[in-house]
């Protein structure tokens, strides 16, 4: 049990109408951000960072040591030799090593077969509060309660909410297998849930419906343990002082995002995570069969043409052994990502067999799940070249880095870590990021 588990500052990012006011980054600069704003968050007290180092914000202000440079969350050395030029691919590593040969188990994963036996319910709640409205964890979890009563969901329910004293992880008393209100699954068991592998995120609330915002209080970070932002969780969710600030998370992410995304005031209102904890059942999925998509474990900066992305996408699907033709989800000045592709074809899965779109779309900016795993079966979180504002639109020469030739000029970037193919900030084209991978 931790009261303040350590947590790293992270980049908070900012598509149009998401964040509200009164938040900060976690562990970093208060921020006051209008409704609306499309941003970065630059933390100025990110710390120096070194090569290779893990949980280091260089890409939130923070700077390398001599002869190193940021890539993505981590200090590089690219004249390493096994780093890369500009315009080539190299190595990262955010705790999972792109060379492994792990797979997800396809024997649990899919869409619901409806082999489950008494299985839990897990929704976020269609209520908004807060955080002094809450009335501690007790309140949250007749919050929780009272919800799935009125929506007429079984069981007994507590909320994923940490507190002093107490993790969110330790709250499920030992339960096993969620499935949201629709009957698709969430995830097997706790450890599935934090290691990010879980099917279907929670955007669901009791009665079916996704919610229009996002974010939900937590105080929990990505290990399931509490995280106290100076507030003291707001007086153990008693407190609307908009001086205090607790972690909240987005119900549209993967991990880590969807339990720790920003921190925000206690004035400010959110909705809760309902986990059921009345069973321990073993939920039972079969993976869809389809068109394979990842997110690359490498980066790669513009330079060398969609060319050059097509070949990374190719190579790492070639070392995990996967069989078939996979290009690069790519904008340029003449095609849209998604005219790269057939769209009739068969529909695209994840690495552990979820279908990324719904069925019958061939390719949407919505996505039922964060695509999230590399090809190898690691999980990533992140964001990745796009070069448009949309699947279906062309980029510009501009917006694209002149067809991914130059390292000059900004392009649109996307995420591989939530449900939407959207546009999260613009990255200059001397940066180095990884790209979503769709087989043929």
């Amino acid at each position: 049990m931790s009261e303040s588990a350590p947590m790293s500052a992270r980049l908070v990012t900012c598509a149009w109408g998401r964040i509200p006011s009164g938040v900060r980054l976690v562990g970093g600069l208060a921020l006051g951000l209008g409704l609306g704003a499309a941003c970065v968050v630059i933390d100025p007290g990110a710390k120096l960072c070194s090569l290779g180092e893990q949980g280091c914000s260089c890409t939130l202000g923070g700077a390398c040591d001599a002869g190193l440079t940021c890539s993505e969350d981590m200090c590089v050395d690219l004249d390493d030799p096994g780093g890369t030029t500009t315009g080539g691919p190299h190595e990262t590593d955010d705790g999972d090593d792109p060379s492994s040969t792990t797979t997800p188990d396809d024997e649990d994963s899919g869409e619901d077969t409806g082999a489950n036996t008494d299985p839990n319910y897990v929704f976020v709640t269609s209520t908004e509060h807060t955080a002094g409205a809450i009335g501690g964890l007790e309140g949250a979890d007749a919050i929780c309660q009272a919800r799935a009563d009125a929506a007429g969901l079984p069981g007994t329910y507590r909320a994923w909410l940490s507190g002093p004293g107490v993790d969110a992880r330790d709250r499920l008393a030992g339960a096993s297998g969620w499935i949201r209100p629709d009957g698709r699954p969430f995830a097997r068991d706790l450890t599935q849930i934090l290691d990010g592998r879980f099917y279907y995120p929670l955007l669901l609330d009791e009665k079916g419906a996704v919610p229009q915002t996002w974010w939900v209080w937590t105080g929990t970070t990505l290990d399931g343990l509490g995280y106290d932002d100076g507030g003291d969780w707001c007086a153990g969710w008693t407190s609307n002082d908009g001086e205090l600030y607790a972690v909240q998370g987005d119900f549209e992410a993967g991990r880590p995002s969807w339990t720790e995304s920003f921190s925000s005031s206690c004035a400010n209102s959110a909705r809760l995570y309902c986990f059921g904890v009345d069973h321990v059942s073993d939920v039972t999925f079969e993976p869809t069969e389809g068109r394979r998509v990842f997110v690359t474990g490498s980066v790669i900066a513009s330079g060398g043409g969609v060319q050059a992305a097509d070949g990374l996408c190719q190579g790492e699907a070639a070392t995990a052994g996967l069989q078939g033709s996979f290009r690069a989800l790519l904008a340029t000045s003449d095609d849209s990502p998604a005219s790269r592709f057939d769209l009739d074809g068969p529909p695209w899965v994840r690495m552990d067999g979820v279908p990324v779109f719904a069925p019958g779309v061939g390719m949407s900016n919505e996505l039922q799940t964060p695509i999230v795993f590399r090809a190898n079966g690691a999980v990533a979180s992140s964001f990745t070249w796009f070069g448009s504002a949309s699947v279906m639109q062309p980029g510009t020469v501009s917006g694209t880095c002149d067809d991914w030739t130059s390292t000059s000029g900004s392009t649109p970037v996307s995420s591989a870590f939530h449900v939407f193919l959207n546009v999260w900030f613009d990255e200059e084209c001397s940066a180095q990021r990884p790209v979503l991978c769709f087989e043929e």
